[in-house]
């Protein structure tokens, strides 16, 4: 989950000027009444004290701010009172929905604000439309703000969790590469047809190939790939999040580069973690070698 203030917070739609807000707190855009009511029994705990909060003189935020440490230490402020009495460890898009929340790209105020219509993440208000146009529309904060976007709708909508792998047919124990932009160019983005430029799902899959290829180039670089090459491999992951838990199949690297390896068994740890086995379906060759990739979700903290 990801908070944007600019899209549906259920659906993920945007907002195209008609959405609705959460009548308490403000913060949380719905496209129609059904998903506000959706999410209302997850939201009502922290809106309650949010907008308790938003009452008291401190954290009105509809005037405007002189810069934008200003506005930053306001919204720290604001987020340091609701952690204070909620009671409970707030999600990250929870965070994210004080942190961020909707304001005028120059002044940061509240109050009557127009979005922009490419990007969904950037707001103004009628005083600061033409200052807006220059300092977003016209640098690369818009187009950042984009991919940002495409990437975080792209990695909660589950595609991910499915993303093909093909390339790795290429990759293999004689394969040169020294970081992750060259080795996404030259196995990934140089071998598709018809389009050279990144793509969100490039930039997520990056993402997940990040901790076998850390793993691997680490132990490379100081001459310990030994500790790689066996028959059976297994490595734990502590503290596993959601982006190791979709990312499962970009481990399968590690029987290209390392063809020693028949069985390899990623452990991931974490109390909030669902206990279970997977058995990774791998590649054609993979299963003529008849190697073996599997995962075990272990929902407790690692010292136990």
């Amino acid at each position: 989950q990801f908070f944007n203030p600019n899209i549906c917070h259920v659906c993920k739609k945007v907002d195209k000027g008609n959405f609705i807000s959460c009548d308490s707190c403000g913060l949380i855009s719905y496209c129609n009444e059904e998903h506000k009511t959706y999410h209302r029994a997850k939201h009502e705990r922290i809106c309650a004290v949010i907008a308790q909060l938003l009452q008291e003189k401190s954290h009105r935020d509809a005037r405007g701010f002189g810069n934008w440490q200003q506005w930053i230490y306001s919204r720290k402020e604001l987020l340091k009172s609701i952690e204070m009495n909620i009671g409970y460890t707030l999600e990250p898009y929870e965070k994210e929905a004080i942190l961020w929340s909707k304001s005028c790209y120059v002044c940061h105020q509240q109050a009557e604000l127009k979005t922009c219509q490419r990007c969904f993440s950037a707001n103004y208000c009628n005083k600061h439309e033409e200052a807006f146009r220059k300092k977003h529309e016209w640098g690369s904060n818009c187009d950042d703000l984009v991919l940002s976007l495409n990437i975080n709708i792209e990695t909660i909508s589950g595609r991910t969790s499915n993303m093909s792998y093909g390339f790795l047919q290429f990759v293999n124990e004689n394969s040169k590469f020294e970081e992750m932009l060259e080795f996404c160019i030259e196995f990934v983005i140089s071998r598709r047809k018809n389009h050279m430029d990144w793509l969100a799902k490039d930039y997520v899959r990056s993402d997940y190939l990040s901790d076998p290829l850390t793993i691997y180039s680490g132990l490379k670089r100081i001459n310990s790939l030994r500790f790689l090459r066996k028959s059976c491999v297994v490595i734990h992951i502590i503290g596993a999040n959601s982006v190791d838990k979709n990312s499962l199949q970009a481990w399968e690297i590690l029987l290209h580069l390392l063809p020693e390896i028949h069985r390899l068994v990623i452990v991931l740890i974490n109390p909030k973690l669902p206990k279970s086995v997977i058995d990774q379906n791998l590649c054609r060759n993979c299963n003529v070698q008849k190697k073996f990739l599997s995962f075990m979700l272990i929902p407790t903290l690692y010292h136990n």
